[in-house]
């Protein structure tokens, strides 16, 4: 907006004189006018130009881990405006944790223990079954515990084969 106009407007405005009025500098007239520079238009001098809202794009504004079905997941939160959504998204082999890449399965293991590890252990199968039969060793496997190499004997004795 020209000077001439935004003094004709605040003069009809309030109950300024005209020579005081004169004596703002455009910055002052624009700040009585309610009018800020970006919502003038240069190329419409004598227009106010239309103020638009910027359109609002969703945005995260947090996210945690947690397991599902036995695989890693985030739940992500997002807000628009005033409107507030939970996601939950299944995790990839790799995920940002502590401001570093690492494996879900380190993640997942941290979600089930509460510890923090560099390698997730692998379960050990420290009990070996096997069994003679007819003055030969028939090896039945390795098992996490020895209550399961146990069933696992009492089981081929019963019959029941275990299949491959």
């Amino acid at each position: 907006m020209q000077r001439d106009n935004m003094i004709e407007r605040l003069y009809a405005k309030t109950d300024l004189d005209f020579d005081q009025i004169e004596r703002l500098t455009d910055a002052q007239l624009r700040e009585m006018l309610g009018l800020t520079i970006e919502s003038v238009k240069p190329e419409q001098p004598a227009k106010l130009a239309r103020v638009v809202a910027p359109v609002l794009k969703p945005v995260m504004t947090g996210f945690e881990f947690v397991e599902h079905e036995g695989a890693l997941h985030r739940i992500e939160t997002w807000t628009h405006g005033l409107i507030e959504q939970r996601v939950r998204v299944r995790c990839g082999a790799t995920v940002r944790f502590e401001g570093r890449a690492v494996s879900a399965s380190i993640v997942l293991h941290w979600l089930r223990t509460g510890d923090l590890v560099k390698r997730v252990p692998r379960e050990r199968k420290t009990w070996q079954a096997a069994i003679r039969v007819d003055g030969k060793v028939k090896h039945l496997g390795r098992f996490a515990t020895r209550e399961e190499r146990d069933a696992a004997v009492l089981m081929y004795r019963l019959g029941f084969v275990p299949s491959k």
